[in-house]
């Protein structure tokens, strides 16, 4: 009732869970855990983000469905930010039938179309790709390593994305 009624506390669940019942329940859970009980939630500092097992096993079976070849360009959409620049990407991973992927990410549930705009379905998931590569160049696990751009290979899509935006004139060499 009365976590209702707090506008911090709907604030940050919207935040958390753009409408996902799934993980406003995991969410409140978790705060109500902290808490101690459940009308206590807000009595103190919220967090800046909570991330459940439940949310996390939901963000990775969902990233899983994105195909290995294709990972790359989502972690560099990733640190791009939430919506996908289309065109970037396509000048950028020349190689890769954006329009495809992008209609299997969204029957997967990782990507969703707003009008002609493509974003992720929900900033968790960028924040997991965002959190792998983390892992990764802080020493995370082989296995992974091969589902992510090496150096070279970053290097050249960073080149090709220069070329783009010098061409469209968004800067000036």
């Amino acid at each position: 009732d009365i976590i209702g009624r707090d506008p911090e506390v709907v604030n940050f669940l919207n935040r958390e869970t753009e409408g996902n019942v799934f993980f406003l329940i995991e969410i409140v859970r978790a705060l109500a855990e902290n808490a101690g009980e459940l009308r206590r939630i807000g009595e103190g500092e919220l967090p800046d983000s909570v991330l459940t097992q439940g949310i996390e096993r939901i963000i990775e079976r969902r990233l899983e469905r994105i195909p290995p070849a294709h990972r790359p360009l989502f972690q560099f959409a990733a640190l791009l930010g939430r919506r996908f620049d289309l065109p970037v990407l396509e000048n950028t991973f020349p190689d890769i039938p954006l329009r495809m992927l992008l209609i299997q990410s969204a029957n997967a549930a990782v990507l969703e179309s707003q009008g002609i705009d493509w974003r992720f379905s929900h900033d968790k998931l960028r924040e997991a790709i965002i959190r792998q590569l983390t892992d990764l160049v802080q020493g995370g696990s082989p296995s992974a390593a091969r589902h992510v751009l090496t150096w070279s290979e970053m290097e050249k899509r960073v080149d090709l994305w220069q070329l783009h935006i010098t061409e469209q004139g968004l800067i000036r060499v």
